[in-house]
This record gives structure tokens, sequence and C-alpha cells, in this order.
């Protein structure tokens, strides 16, 4: 039940947005009144004329009004949006609530493949550890560690000879 009233909620928000658009709308495209527009009831003096007034200006009214509407309209739009994502944010929130850590979790993707030509690297790679595997050689300049073959190793840790018995 509770998914069916969000959707409720949802649609009335949105028709109330729409409907406050279009009042806004209709407001602000009304006719002014026939009176004033853009005419002056009286003339202006000589003096205000010699100082720039210029007698066809816009009635302030009307200009007060056009504001008024795009300042409504402008916050309508906000508190709309701010109210839908207020809405998204809670269906969201009911909807993953069933939801482990390990499903909530966020993916990352691979690095970048940095190298040229990765499989050649690799092979390389291995053919280098493989000869490391199975040679010997001495590891410090002194001489006093040495690397010996795997198989060597491998014989020494189980407690057999080195060299063949007769």
């Amino acid at each position: 039940m509770p998914r069916a009233a969000n959707r409720r909620r949802r649609r009335l928000m949105a028709w109330g947005a729409v409907f406050a658009g279009l009042a806004a709308g209709i407001w602000a495209a009304r006719r002014p009144r026939r009176v004033a527009r853009g005419r002056h009831t009286h003339a202006p003096g000589a003096a205000a004329v010699a100082l720039g007034y210029e007698p066809h200006d816009i009635d302030a009214g009307i200009v007060a009004r056009i504001l008024l509407v795009l300042a409504v309209g402008a916050a309508a739009c906000v508190a709309a949006v701010v109210l839908m994502i207020a809405l998204l944010e809670n269906g969201d929130q009911a909807r993953y609530a069933h939801f482990t850590q390990e499903q909530m979790l966020t993916l990352e993707p691979p690095p970048p493949h940095l190298q040229v030509r990765p499989l050649v690297d690799r092979d390389s790679h291995e053919a280098l550890e493989q000869y490391r595997l199975h040679s010997d050689a001495w590891l410090d300049a002194d001489h006093t560690h040495a690397r010996i073959p795997i198989d060597q190793a491998m014989k020494l840790e189980i407690g057999q000879p080195l060299d063949a018995r007769p």
C-alpha cells in the first residue's frame, strides 16, 4: 500500500506543478488595464522633459506585476523540484531496504590497460620466472648467498641428497 500512496502523491504533486505553471502563465498573459496602458493621465511638465523624462515610458505597475509573476513561478518551480527530489529519495530508500550490504556496493570499473602488448609482456615475465626457478646464480657480489634450481631445493627440503647414489 505505501507504494500506491507514493504514486498518488507523486501524481498529485505533478498535476499541482502543472496547474501552478498554467495559472502563472495565464495570469502573466492577461491584458493590462486599458486606462493606463503606456499612456499618462497628465502631461509631464517642461522641467521633467528637460531632465530627460520620456512621456512614452511603460507603466511601472505592469513591470512590477510581470516581475512578481516571474518570481512566483520561479519559486514554484524550485519548490516542485525540491519536493520531487525528496519524494524520489524516500521511494529509493523504501525500494532498496531489503537489499544486503553486498548488493548495495558500488562497483568500480577496472583500471585502464596501460600496456601496449600485454600478452607479450606476460610471456616475457613468465619466461624470466621460469629461468629463475630452474637456474642457479649468486645473489650477492660477495658470493655468500646463492639461488639453486627449484627441483634441487625440493630434494634438499625432503632430505634426499643432491648427488645420485650408486
